[in-house]
Protein backbone atom coordinates (compact mmCIF):
# COMPACT_ATOMS: atom_id res chain seq x y z
CA UNK A 1 0.00 0.00 0.00
CA UNK A 2 1.34 3.70 -1.01
CA UNK A 3 0.26 6.16 1.01
CA UNK A 4 1.31 9.53 -0.96
CA UNK A 5 -1.64 11.94 -0.77
CA UNK A 6 -1.30 14.51 2.48
CA UNK A 7 -5.57 13.99 3.25
CA UNK A 8 -4.19 9.82 3.42
CA UNK A 9 -2.17 10.73 5.95
CA UNK A 10 -5.16 11.90 8.55
CA UNK A 11 -6.31 8.75 10.09
CA UNK A 12 -9.77 9.32 8.33
CA UNK A 13 -8.33 8.83 5.29
CA UNK A 14 -5.61 5.82 6.49
CA UNK A 15 -8.87 4.27 7.20
CA UNK A 16 -10.06 3.96 3.83
CA UNK A 17 -7.35 1.22 3.49
CA UNK A 18 -9.35 -1.63 4.64
CA UNK A 19 -6.23 -3.77 5.91
CA UNK A 20 -5.23 -1.04 7.85
CA UNK A 21 -8.74 -0.31 9.19
CA UNK A 22 -8.78 -4.30 9.80
CA UNK A 23 -5.54 -4.01 12.14
CA UNK A 24 -6.65 -0.88 13.74
CA UNK A 25 -9.94 -2.68 15.06
CA UNK A 26 -8.16 -5.61 16.16
CA UNK A 27 -5.65 -3.36 18.21
CA UNK A 28 -8.46 -1.47 19.46
CA UNK A 29 -10.93 -4.64 20.80
CA UNK A 30 -8.11 -5.59 22.95
CA UNK A 31 -8.24 -2.33 24.80
CA UNK A 32 -10.54 -3.40 27.81
CA UNK A 33 -11.83 0.47 28.09
CA UNK A 34 -14.69 1.31 25.62
CA UNK A 35 -12.92 3.38 22.66
CA UNK A 36 -14.76 6.16 19.76
CA UNK A 37 -13.54 7.51 16.94
CA UNK A 38 -14.93 10.21 15.80
CA UNK A 39 -14.00 12.98 13.10
CA UNK A 40 -13.47 16.57 13.51
CA UNK A 41 -17.29 17.20 12.60
CA UNK A 42 -18.44 14.43 15.15
CA UNK A 43 -18.91 11.35 12.58
CA UNK A 44 -17.90 7.92 14.30
CA UNK A 45 -15.22 6.03 12.35
CA UNK A 46 -14.71 3.74 14.79
CA UNK A 47 -15.69 1.60 18.30
CA UNK A 48 -14.59 -1.18 20.06
CA UNK A 49 -16.25 -4.25 20.96
CA UNK A 50 -15.71 -2.87 24.95
CA UNK A 51 -17.75 0.24 23.94
CA UNK A 52 -20.29 -1.72 22.06
CA UNK A 53 -20.97 -3.56 25.15
CA UNK A 54 -21.47 -0.88 27.76
CA UNK A 55 -23.77 0.81 25.06
CA UNK A 56 -25.22 -2.27 23.36
CA UNK A 57 -25.76 -1.44 20.28
CA UNK A 58 -24.39 -3.21 17.16
CA UNK A 59 -21.01 -1.74 15.39
CA UNK A 60 -23.40 -1.11 11.90
CA UNK A 61 -26.29 1.07 14.12
CA UNK A 62 -22.78 3.31 14.86
CA UNK A 63 -20.54 3.90 12.06
CA UNK A 64 -20.56 6.82 10.07
CA UNK A 65 -23.51 8.19 11.80
CA UNK A 66 -22.95 12.21 13.87
CA UNK A 67 -22.79 12.05 17.74
CA UNK A 68 -25.66 14.61 17.65
CA UNK A 69 -28.01 12.61 15.67
CA UNK A 70 -27.57 9.53 17.96
CA UNK A 71 -28.36 11.94 20.91
CA UNK A 72 -31.54 13.43 18.56
CA UNK A 73 -32.64 9.84 18.59
CA UNK A 74 -31.85 9.73 22.15
CA UNK A 75 -29.90 7.12 21.64
CA UNK A 76 -27.21 8.55 23.98
CA UNK A 77 -27.86 10.81 26.75
CA UNK A 78 -25.37 13.05 25.35
CA UNK A 79 -22.31 13.50 23.38
CA UNK A 80 -18.99 14.23 25.19
CA UNK A 81 -17.10 13.94 21.60
CA UNK A 82 -19.49 17.30 20.30
CA UNK A 83 -18.73 19.21 23.49
CA UNK A 84 -14.85 18.61 23.16
CA UNK A 85 -15.34 19.99 19.43
CA UNK A 86 -16.94 22.97 20.79
CA UNK A 87 -14.30 23.34 23.40
CA UNK A 88 -11.51 22.70 21.17
CA UNK A 89 -10.39 20.43 24.51
CA UNK A 90 -10.43 17.56 26.73
CA UNK A 91 -13.87 16.86 28.20
CA UNK A 92 -14.56 14.57 31.12
CA UNK A 93 -17.71 13.64 32.44
CA UNK A 94 -19.41 10.77 34.99
CA UNK A 95 -21.96 9.33 32.90
CA UNK A 96 -24.88 6.35 34.39
CA UNK A 97 -24.92 2.88 32.24
CA UNK A 98 -27.67 1.42 31.10
CA UNK A 99 -28.15 0.54 34.67
CA UNK A 100 -28.41 3.15 36.90
CA UNK A 101 -26.13 1.30 39.00
CA UNK A 102 -23.11 1.79 36.51
CA UNK A 103 -21.00 4.41 36.70
CA UNK A 104 -18.98 5.60 33.17
CA UNK A 105 -16.28 7.38 33.07
CA UNK A 106 -16.44 9.25 29.71
CA UNK A 107 -13.42 11.42 28.48
CA UNK A 108 -12.92 12.90 24.77
CA UNK A 109 -9.98 14.34 23.64
CA UNK A 110 -9.49 16.33 20.18
CA UNK A 111 -6.05 16.15 18.07
CA UNK A 112 -5.38 18.75 15.99
CA UNK A 113 -3.91 18.99 12.70
CA UNK A 114 -2.95 22.58 10.99
CA UNK A 115 -4.46 24.15 13.87
CA UNK A 116 -8.04 22.12 13.48
CA UNK A 117 -9.55 18.96 15.25
CA UNK A 118 -9.07 15.94 12.39
CA UNK A 119 -10.41 13.92 15.32
CA UNK A 120 -11.84 13.04 18.67
CA UNK A 121 -10.31 9.71 20.38
CA UNK A 122 -13.55 8.97 23.11
CA UNK A 123 -12.55 6.55 26.06
CA UNK A 124 -15.31 5.04 28.29
CA UNK A 125 -14.11 3.09 31.51
CA UNK A 126 -16.52 1.27 33.99
CA UNK A 127 -16.18 2.82 37.36
CA UNK A 128 -18.81 1.55 39.06
CA UNK A 129 -16.30 -0.82 41.63
CA UNK A 130 -14.52 1.84 41.89
CA UNK A 131 -17.57 3.99 42.77
CA UNK A 132 -18.42 1.22 45.10
CA UNK A 133 -14.78 1.20 46.50
CA UNK A 134 -14.68 4.80 46.93
CA UNK A 135 -18.01 4.88 49.05
CA UNK A 136 -17.16 2.60 51.20
CA UNK A 137 -13.50 4.02 51.71
CA UNK A 138 -15.21 7.21 52.50
CA UNK A 139 -17.78 5.51 54.81
CA UNK A 140 -14.83 4.13 56.80
CA UNK A 141 -12.46 7.02 56.81
CA UNK A 142 -15.53 8.51 58.44
CA UNK A 143 -15.92 5.70 61.29
CA UNK A 144 -11.97 6.14 61.64
CA UNK A 145 -12.21 9.59 61.84
CA UNK A 146 -14.21 9.32 64.84
CA UNK A 147 -11.95 6.17 66.41
CA UNK A 148 -8.98 8.70 65.62
CA UNK A 149 -10.31 11.58 67.70
CA UNK A 150 -11.68 9.21 70.67
CA UNK A 151 -7.86 7.66 70.44
CA UNK A 152 -6.25 11.03 70.58
CA UNK A 153 -8.12 11.88 74.15
CA UNK A 154 -7.46 8.27 75.28
CA UNK A 155 -4.64 9.16 77.15
CA UNK A 156 -4.94 13.19 77.30
CA UNK A 157 -4.79 14.51 81.07
CA UNK A 158 -8.36 16.63 79.77
CA UNK A 159 -9.95 12.88 80.38
CA UNK A 160 -8.78 11.99 83.33
CA UNK A 161 -11.17 12.11 86.28
CA UNK A 162 -9.77 14.28 89.11
CA UNK A 163 -11.31 13.89 92.37
CA UNK A 164 -10.81 14.14 96.51
CA UNK A 165 -14.68 13.91 97.37
CA UNK A 166 -16.27 11.18 99.16
CA UNK A 167 -19.28 11.45 97.00
CA UNK A 168 -17.57 11.39 93.93
CA UNK A 169 -15.01 8.25 94.99
CA UNK A 170 -17.74 6.40 95.60
CA UNK A 171 -19.68 7.35 91.98
CA UNK A 172 -16.27 6.26 90.28
CA UNK A 173 -16.53 3.01 91.77
CA UNK A 174 -20.11 2.74 90.67
CA UNK A 175 -18.90 3.82 87.37
CA UNK A 176 -16.23 0.92 86.78
CA UNK A 177 -18.89 -1.72 87.73
CA UNK A 178 -21.18 -0.31 85.03
CA UNK A 179 -18.23 -0.07 82.79
CA UNK A 180 -17.85 -3.59 82.67
CA UNK A 181 -21.24 -4.37 81.51
CA UNK A 182 -23.45 -3.49 78.61
CA UNK A 183 -26.04 -1.80 80.23
CA UNK A 184 -27.75 1.10 78.93
CA UNK A 185 -26.53 4.18 81.61
CA UNK A 186 -28.43 7.58 82.22
CA UNK A 187 -25.92 10.48 83.66
CA UNK A 188 -27.33 13.22 85.57
CA UNK A 189 -26.18 16.41 86.66
CA UNK A 190 -26.21 20.20 86.50
CA UNK A 191 -24.45 21.68 83.13
CA UNK A 192 -20.65 21.67 83.26
CA UNK A 193 -20.36 18.85 86.35
CA UNK A 194 -18.44 16.93 83.46
CA UNK A 195 -21.00 14.44 81.93
CA UNK A 196 -19.17 13.64 79.15
CA UNK A 197 -16.21 13.23 80.58
CA UNK A 198 -18.21 10.13 82.52
CA UNK A 199 -19.29 9.03 79.37
CA UNK A 200 -16.16 8.79 77.99
CA UNK A 201 -14.44 7.05 81.58
CA UNK A 202 -17.24 4.41 80.99
CA UNK A 203 -15.92 3.51 77.29
CA UNK A 204 -12.41 3.59 78.42
CA UNK A 205 -13.52 0.96 80.94
CA UNK A 206 -15.62 -1.15 79.06
CA UNK A 207 -15.06 -4.34 76.65
CA UNK A 208 -16.03 -1.88 73.76
CA UNK A 209 -12.74 0.32 74.70
CA UNK A 210 -11.08 -0.74 71.43
CA UNK A 211 -14.67 0.07 69.07
CA UNK A 212 -15.81 3.73 68.06
CA UNK A 213 -17.14 6.19 70.84
CA UNK A 214 -19.40 8.90 68.69
CA UNK A 215 -21.00 11.41 70.66
CA UNK A 216 -23.95 13.75 69.79
CA UNK A 217 -25.08 16.93 71.40
CA UNK A 218 -28.76 16.50 70.72
CA UNK A 219 -29.70 20.28 71.69
CA UNK A 220 -26.98 21.47 69.60
CA UNK A 221 -28.34 19.75 65.88
CA UNK A 222 -31.34 21.41 64.72
CA UNK A 223 -34.48 19.24 64.75
CA UNK A 224 -34.61 19.90 60.38
CA UNK A 225 -30.94 18.11 60.74
CA UNK A 226 -31.24 15.59 63.42
CA UNK A 227 -33.17 12.61 61.47
CA UNK A 228 -30.40 12.57 58.84
CA UNK A 229 -27.60 12.68 61.48
CA UNK A 230 -28.27 10.29 63.37
CA UNK A 231 -29.46 7.61 60.59
CA UNK A 232 -27.80 8.91 57.79
CA UNK A 233 -29.74 9.05 54.60
CA UNK A 234 -29.69 7.25 50.94
CA UNK A 235 -28.54 8.99 47.59
CA UNK A 236 -31.36 11.42 46.39
CA UNK A 237 -33.12 11.22 49.74
CA UNK A 238 -34.11 14.46 49.66
CA UNK A 239 -32.86 18.13 47.68
CA UNK A 240 -29.12 18.64 48.83
CA UNK A 241 -28.56 14.96 49.38
CA UNK A 242 -24.86 13.92 48.28
CA UNK A 243 -25.15 11.39 45.38
CA UNK A 244 -23.18 8.99 47.95
CA UNK A 245 -25.61 9.17 50.48
CA UNK A 246 -24.08 9.29 54.15
CA UNK A 247 -23.71 6.63 57.25
CA UNK A 248 -25.46 8.10 60.45
CA UNK A 249 -23.96 8.47 63.67
CA UNK A 250 -25.70 5.22 64.51
CA UNK A 251 -23.98 3.12 61.77
CA UNK A 252 -20.80 5.07 62.85
CA UNK A 253 -20.78 3.91 66.53
CA UNK A 254 -21.46 0.24 65.42
CA UNK A 255 -19.89 -2.33 67.69
CA UNK A 256 -18.82 0.42 69.87
CA UNK A 257 -20.87 3.14 71.99
CA UNK A 258 -22.86 5.78 72.00
CA UNK A 259 -23.25 9.22 74.09
CA UNK A 260 -26.57 11.17 73.54
CA UNK A 261 -25.88 13.64 75.70
CA UNK A 262 -28.24 16.48 76.59
CA UNK A 263 -31.18 14.27 75.13
CA UNK A 264 -33.83 15.96 77.08
CA UNK A 265 -33.74 18.52 74.46
CA UNK A 266 -35.46 15.67 72.18
CA UNK A 267 -38.70 16.93 70.89
CA UNK A 268 -41.57 13.65 71.34
CA UNK A 269 -41.11 13.15 67.46
CA UNK A 270 -37.37 12.39 67.73
CA UNK A 271 -37.52 10.27 71.28
CA UNK A 272 -40.11 7.93 69.65
CA UNK A 273 -37.17 7.03 66.88
CA UNK A 274 -34.50 6.85 69.87
CA UNK A 275 -36.74 4.83 71.69
CA UNK A 276 -37.08 2.60 68.47
CA UNK A 277 -33.53 1.90 68.08
CA UNK A 278 -32.89 1.11 71.47
CA UNK A 279 -35.62 -1.55 71.51
CA UNK A 280 -35.16 -3.14 68.39
CA UNK A 281 -31.34 -2.68 67.51
CA UNK A 282 -32.05 -1.40 64.45
CA UNK A 283 -32.19 2.06 62.01
CA UNK A 284 -33.22 3.01 58.31
CA UNK A 285 -31.61 5.25 56.74
CA UNK A 286 -34.11 8.68 55.00
CA UNK A 287 -35.13 7.26 51.97
CA UNK A 288 -33.75 3.89 52.66
CA UNK A 289 -35.72 0.62 52.28
CA UNK A 290 -34.51 -2.12 54.18
CA UNK A 291 -33.40 -1.99 58.01
CA UNK A 292 -29.64 -1.69 58.71
CA UNK A 293 -28.98 -3.68 62.75
CA UNK A 294 -26.32 -1.78 64.80
CA UNK A 295 -24.72 -3.08 67.61
CA UNK A 296 -24.08 -0.49 70.11
CA UNK A 297 -23.92 0.22 73.68
CA UNK A 298 -26.14 3.73 74.30
CA UNK A 299 -24.63 6.11 76.89
CA UNK A 300 -27.23 9.10 77.05
CA UNK A 301 -26.87 12.69 80.02
CA UNK A 302 -29.48 15.35 80.61
CA UNK A 303 -28.93 18.38 82.93
CA UNK A 304 -32.67 17.98 82.92
CA UNK A 305 -35.35 16.41 85.91
CA UNK A 306 -36.56 13.79 83.30
CA UNK A 307 -38.53 12.40 86.21
CA UNK A 308 -40.60 16.15 85.94
CA UNK A 309 -40.37 16.02 82.32
CA UNK A 310 -42.10 12.94 82.16
CA UNK A 311 -44.99 14.05 84.26
CA UNK A 312 -45.52 17.41 82.51
CA UNK A 313 -45.58 15.12 79.16
CA UNK A 314 -42.61 16.68 77.81
CA UNK A 315 -40.41 13.24 77.94
CA UNK A 316 -41.72 9.75 76.91
CA UNK A 317 -42.25 7.50 79.60
CA UNK A 318 -41.06 4.49 77.76
CA UNK A 319 -37.60 6.20 76.54
CA UNK A 320 -37.38 7.29 79.98
CA UNK A 321 -37.33 3.78 81.33
CA UNK A 322 -35.60 2.29 78.82
CA UNK A 323 -32.49 4.59 79.06
CA UNK A 324 -32.54 4.37 83.22
CA UNK A 325 -31.72 0.72 83.31
CA UNK A 326 -28.91 2.71 85.42
CA UNK A 327 -28.94 6.19 86.84
CA UNK A 328 -25.31 7.89 87.59
CA UNK A 329 -26.23 11.26 89.24
CA UNK A 330 -23.02 14.21 89.14
CA UNK A 331 -22.93 16.62 91.82
CA UNK A 332 -22.64 19.92 91.23
CA UNK A 333 -19.28 21.60 92.28
CA UNK A 334 -21.04 23.76 95.11
CA UNK A 335 -21.40 20.32 96.89
CA UNK A 336 -17.78 18.54 96.45
CA UNK A 337 -16.03 21.60 97.91
CA UNK A 338 -12.85 19.16 98.44
CA UNK A 339 -12.84 19.01 94.63
CA UNK A 340 -11.93 22.70 93.68
CA UNK A 341 -8.10 23.03 94.62
CA UNK A 342 -7.59 19.73 93.05
CA UNK A 343 -9.35 20.52 89.56
CA UNK A 344 -7.65 24.03 89.66
CA UNK A 345 -4.63 22.63 90.06
CA UNK A 346 -4.57 20.95 86.91
CA UNK A 347 -6.48 23.04 84.81
CA UNK A 348 -3.44 25.66 85.82
CA UNK A 349 -1.07 23.15 85.10
CA UNK A 350 -2.88 22.69 82.01
CA UNK A 351 -2.87 26.24 81.32
CA UNK A 352 0.44 27.35 81.56
CA UNK A 353 2.26 24.59 80.41
CA UNK A 354 -0.56 25.49 76.83
CA UNK A 355 0.40 29.03 77.37
CA UNK A 356 4.11 29.03 78.01
CA UNK A 357 3.42 30.81 81.57
CA UNK A 358 4.37 29.99 85.29
CA UNK A 359 1.69 31.70 87.24
CA UNK A 360 1.06 30.86 90.67
CA UNK A 361 -1.49 31.73 93.53
CA UNK A 362 -1.33 32.55 96.77
CA UNK A 363 -3.75 30.66 99.37
CA UNK A 364 -5.71 33.87 99.89
CA UNK A 365 -6.57 33.92 96.31
CA UNK A 366 -7.67 29.89 96.47
CA UNK A 367 -9.70 30.91 99.43
CA UNK A 368 -11.90 32.63 97.31
CA UNK A 369 -12.33 29.74 94.84
CA UNK A 370 -13.51 27.59 97.70
CA UNK A 371 -16.01 29.95 98.76
CA UNK A 372 -17.56 30.71 95.49
CA UNK A 373 -20.53 28.45 94.68
CA UNK A 374 -19.47 27.41 90.83
CA UNK A 375 -23.18 27.67 89.33
CA UNK A 376 -20.72 27.13 86.14
CA UNK A 377 -19.53 23.77 87.75
CA UNK A 378 -16.17 22.57 86.74
CA UNK A 379 -16.49 23.78 82.68
CA UNK A 380 -16.81 27.68 85.09
CA UNK A 381 -13.61 26.83 86.88
CA UNK A 382 -11.99 25.57 83.80
CA UNK A 383 -12.47 28.86 81.85
CA UNK A 384 -12.06 31.28 84.49
CA UNK A 385 -8.24 29.58 84.81
CA UNK A 386 -8.05 30.03 81.53
CA UNK A 387 -8.68 33.85 81.32
CA UNK A 388 -6.77 34.35 84.76
CA UNK A 389 -3.60 32.72 83.22
CA UNK A 390 -3.80 34.75 80.13
CA UNK A 391 -4.63 38.30 81.24
CA UNK A 392 -3.43 38.71 84.58
CA UNK A 393 0.24 40.84 84.70
CA UNK A 394 1.53 39.18 87.59
CA UNK A 395 3.30 35.42 88.00
CA UNK A 396 1.50 35.27 91.69
CA UNK A 397 -2.02 35.99 91.81
CA UNK A 398 -3.39 36.79 95.41
CA UNK A 399 -6.95 37.70 96.50
CA UNK A 400 -7.86 41.02 94.84
CA UNK A 401 -6.24 39.46 91.53
CA UNK A 402 -8.89 36.60 92.06
CA UNK A 403 -11.77 38.51 92.81
CA UNK A 404 -10.98 41.34 89.90
CA UNK A 405 -12.44 38.35 87.77
CA UNK A 406 -15.49 38.04 89.42
CA UNK A 407 -18.34 40.46 89.21
CA UNK A 408 -19.33 41.79 92.36
CA UNK A 409 -22.79 40.13 92.35
CA UNK A 410 -20.75 37.01 92.30
CA UNK A 411 -18.64 38.12 95.16
CA UNK A 412 -21.95 38.47 97.14
CA UNK A 413 -23.33 35.15 96.68
CA UNK A 414 -19.54 33.19 97.75
CA UNK A 415 -20.58 30.82 100.28
CA UNK A 416 -19.31 31.11 103.80
CA UNK A 417 -19.47 27.85 105.84
CA UNK A 418 -22.16 28.00 108.31
CA UNK A 419 -19.34 28.00 111.09
CA UNK A 420 -17.68 30.99 109.98
CA UNK A 421 -18.10 34.03 111.71
CA UNK A 422 -18.64 37.50 109.81
CA UNK A 423 -18.87 40.60 109.91
CA UNK A 424 -22.06 42.02 107.71
CA UNK A 425 -21.36 45.28 108.01
CA UNK A 426 -17.68 45.51 106.96
CA UNK A 427 -19.11 43.08 103.74
CA UNK A 428 -21.89 45.39 102.96
CA UNK A 429 -19.17 48.51 103.01
CA UNK A 430 -16.77 46.38 100.85
CA UNK A 431 -18.90 45.37 98.28
CA UNK A 432 -20.48 49.48 98.26
CA UNK A 433 -16.88 50.47 97.75
CA UNK A 434 -16.21 48.31 95.20
CA UNK A 435 -19.61 48.96 93.41
CA UNK A 436 -18.91 52.85 93.43
CA UNK A 437 -15.30 52.36 92.35
CA UNK A 438 -16.61 50.60 89.08
CA UNK A 439 -18.98 52.78 88.05
CA UNK A 440 -17.38 56.12 88.94
CA UNK A 441 -13.96 54.78 86.70
CA UNK A 442 -16.47 55.57 84.05
CA UNK A 443 -18.56 59.10 85.21
CA UNK A 444 -17.36 62.51 84.81
CA UNK A 445 -19.44 63.86 87.35
CA UNK A 446 -21.56 63.36 90.49
CA UNK A 447 -24.70 64.20 88.62
CA UNK A 448 -23.75 60.92 85.94
CA UNK A 449 -22.85 58.88 88.61
CA UNK A 450 -26.69 59.28 90.99
CA UNK A 451 -27.99 58.62 87.59
CA UNK A 452 -26.07 55.72 87.41
CA UNK A 453 -26.63 54.27 91.33
CA UNK A 454 -30.18 55.48 91.17
CA UNK A 455 -29.52 57.54 94.12
CA UNK A 456 -29.74 61.05 95.00
CA UNK A 457 -26.49 63.55 94.39
CA UNK A 458 -26.17 63.81 98.04
CA UNK A 459 -25.66 60.49 99.12
CA UNK A 460 -23.39 60.00 96.23
CA UNK A 461 -21.18 62.62 97.45
CA UNK A 462 -21.62 61.43 101.22
CA UNK A 463 -20.37 58.00 100.18
CA UNK A 464 -17.84 59.28 97.85
CA UNK A 465 -15.99 61.23 100.87
CA UNK A 466 -16.45 58.65 103.12
CA UNK A 467 -14.58 55.95 101.36
CA UNK A 468 -12.30 58.48 99.46
CA UNK A 469 -13.36 58.34 96.10
CA UNK A 470 -12.16 61.00 93.83
CA UNK A 471 -14.36 61.50 90.24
Amino acid sequence: MEINDEKQLSLPGILNHEPVRKMFQEVLDCINDGVFITDGEGNILMINKASLRLCRYEKEELVGRNMKELVAENMFDDAVSIEAIEKKDTVSVMQKGLSQEENILVTATPLFRDGEISMVILTERDVTELKRLQTSLEKLSERYEQEIDYYRSYNSPKEKMVTESPVMKKTEKIMRRIAATDTTVLIQGESGTGKSLMARNICRQSPRRDEPFVEINCGAIPESLFESELFGYEKGAFSGASEKGKAGMFELADKGTIFLDEIGELSIHMQSKILRVIQEREIMRIGGTKYIPVDIRIIAATNKDLVQAVKEGTFRRDLFFRLNVFMVSIPPLRERKEDIIPLFNCFLERMNEKYHMKKKFSSSALDVFMKYSWPGNIRELENLVERMVIVSDSDLLGRSDVESFFSYADIQIIEYDGKEKINLKRETERFEKKLILSKAEKCKSVTELSDVLGVDKSTVSRKLNKYGIKL
